[in-house]
C-alpha cells in the first residue's frame, strides 16, 4: 500500500495496524485526536507525504530527522511552542505548513529548505523572520498572515521568486500600510528601496501615491544624504520626521498637494543643498529655513508664492533660484532679473534695514519702481535710489514721517515727484 487516509477520526494515537505498511508513501492523519508520535514511526523511510494536521501535538520527535524523503509535510493546527527542530534535516521538502500553532519564531538554523516552494506560517506569534529565509530561491509561496509582525527588513526585498506573500492579519509599519493592500510585487520593490538607501544613502519614495508619510524602520536616519518624497499625494509632511538626518543633502518634496511647507526643515536639515519643492500648493516661504546657509539649489516652481521673506538675506550659498509660475513682488521683478546673488544681497539689505539700520541703500540696483516692500520701513530716516531707472516715486514715500535723508540722482525724472519736494536734501 502507498497511500492511507485515516482522517477525520477519533484516534488518540496511531493505530497499531498502520505500522505493518513500512512502504507507505503518504500518511493522511489530520483532523484527529493523536497527542504523540511513537519512536517505531522511524519505520516510513519511504514516507513523501504526511499531514498531521489538526491533532494535539506539542512536539515532534526526533525520529523525524531520518524521514529524508519527505516532500510534503502539514502540522496545522496542533499545539506547538516551538518550532519543531527535529525536522531541520528533512532538507527535501517542497510543501511545509505550520499553521495555527504558537510558534514565536523561526530559527535561523531552519532555513536549510532549499527545495521548498511553499511555506505556511500563518496564525502563530511570530514577531520578526531571519535573514537566511532570503537563502530560500525555490519558496514562491510565503503565508504569514495573523502574526505579531510589524517591520520587514530591507533584505527581504530580494525575494523577487516570491509570487505569493500573505500578510494579512499583521499590524505592519514597514512597509506602510497602503503599500502592504497593494500585493506582492509593490511589497518587494518597496524593500529594495528601503535596500538601496543602505547602500547608496539615497532614499527614493517617489513615484508611489502615498499619502502619508513617516520614516521607515531598517534605514538609519543618520546615513541619508539624498530622500525623495515628489510626486506623491502627501497633504502634508510631519517635518519632526526629519529629525536625526543629519547628513542629509537633498531634499525632493515636489509635485504634492501640501499647503504649508514643514518649517522644520530649517532646524533639522541644515546641510541641505538642494531643495526641491516646486509644484505644491503653496503661498509661504517658512522664514525657519533662513538658516539652510549651505543651501545652493531651491526650486519653487509653479506654488503660490509671491514674495521670498526677506530673512533668505541669509542664505548666501544659493547659486540656482527657480522661481517661475509663481508671482513674487518681493523681490520685484527686475531685481530677481539681475541674479541669485543681487536678490539674496537685495534681501539682506532690507533685513538690516528693518532690524538694524534706519539708512537704506538701494543704488546702482536698476531698480524701474521702488520696492513696495519698503512702505513697511516706517522708521526710516535715510533712502538712496541714486543710479537706477526711475520715473517716478509712489506715495508711501511721503507718509514717512521719520524720513529725513532721500537721494535720487541719476535717474529718468522729468520734474521733482511731489511727495519728495519737501524730502530734497
Amino acid at each position: 500500500m502507498a497511500t492511507l487516509g485515516l482522517s477525520h477520526n477519533l484516534f488518540e494515537h496511531i493505530p497499531d495496524v498502520v505500522f505493518t505498511f513500512k512502504k507507505l508513501r503518504s500518511l493522511m492523519l489530520q483532523h484527529n485526536l493523536i497527542g504523540f508520535i511513537p519512536e517505531r514511526f522511524a519505520i516510513f523511510k519511504r514516507l513523501t507525504d504526511l499531514n498531521i494536521s489538526f491533532n494535539l501535538l506539542i512536539s515532534i520527535p526526533p525520529l523525524f530527522k531520518d524521514l529524508t524523503d519527505l516532500r510534503r509535510l502539514h502540522i496545522d493546527r496542533n499545539e506547538l511552542y516551538q518550532f519543531p527542530t527535529a525536522i531541520m534535516g528533512l532538507t527535501n521538502l517542497t510543501d511545509l505548513s505550520l499553521v495555527g500553532n504558537m510558534i514565536p519564531s523561526f530559527p535561523e538554523d531552519a532555513c536549510g529548505f532549499f527545495l521548498l516552494k511553499r511555506l505556511r506560517l500563518g496564525g502563530n506569534r511570530l514577531m520578526g523572520l531571519p535573514q537566511a529565509l532570503t537563502n530560500l530561491r525555490s519558496l514562491t509561496d510565503l503565508g504569514l498572515q495573523n502574526n505579531a509582525l510589524t517591520v520587514f527588513a530591507p533584505h527581504f526585498g530580494r525575494m523577487t521568486h516570491l509570487t505569493v506573500l500573505r500578510v494579512l492579519g499583521n499590524k505592519i509599519t514597514t512597509p506602510f500600510p497602503q503599500i502592504v493592500d497593494r500585493g506582492t510585487k509593490p511589497f518587494l520593490s518597496f524593500l529594495r528601496r528601503l535596500e538601496k538607501a543602505l547602500d547608496t544613502g539615497v532614499l527614493d519614495l517617489s513615484k508611489l501615491k502615498l499619502t502619508l508619510y513617516y520614516h521607515p524602520a531598517g534605514v538609519p536616519k543618520s546615513i541619508l544624504l539624498t530622500l525623495k518624497l515628489n510626486n506623491n499625494q502627501l497633504p502634508t509632511i510631519d517635518g519632526s520626521q526629519f529629525e536625526g538626518m543629519v547628513q542629509l543633502e537633498r531634499l525632493e518634496i515636489g509635485d504634492n498637494p501640501i499647503t504649508e511647507f514643514p518649517k522644520e526643515i530649517g532646524s533639522y536639515l541644515t546641510t541641505l543643498t538642494y531643495l526641491d519643492v516646486k509644484n505644491c500648493q503653496v503661498s509661504v516661504l517658512p522664514t525657519e529655513w533662513q538658516t539652510l546657509v549651505q543651501l545652493k539649489e531651491l526650486d519653487f516652481t509653479n506654488c503660490l508664492i509671491d514674495r521670498l521673506p526677506l530673512e533668505y538675506g541669509h542664505l548666501t550659498s544659493l547659486i540656482t533660484l527657480t522661481w517661475t509660475g509663481n508671482f513674487l513682488k518681493n523681490p520685484q521683478p527686475d531685481i530677481l532679473q539681475q541674479g541669485v546673488q543681487f536678490s539674496i544681497r537685495f534681501l539682506m539689505t532690507m533685513l538690516l534695514c528693518r532690524d538694524e539700520t534706519p539708512d537704506l541703500s538701494l543704488q546702482r540696483h536698476k531698480l524701474l519702481t521702488v520696492p513696495k516692500i519698503i512702505d513697511t520701513l516706517s522708521c526710516l530716516n535715510s533712502l538712496r535710489l541714486d543710479h537706477n531707472r526711475l520715473f517716478f516715486l509712489p506715495d508711501f514715500i511721503g507718509r514717512f514721517t521719520m524720513l529725513r535723508y532721500l537721494s535720487l540722482s541719476c535717474n529718468y525724472f522729468r520734474e521733482l515727484p511731489k511727495t519728495a519736494r519737501a524730502r530734497v536734501p
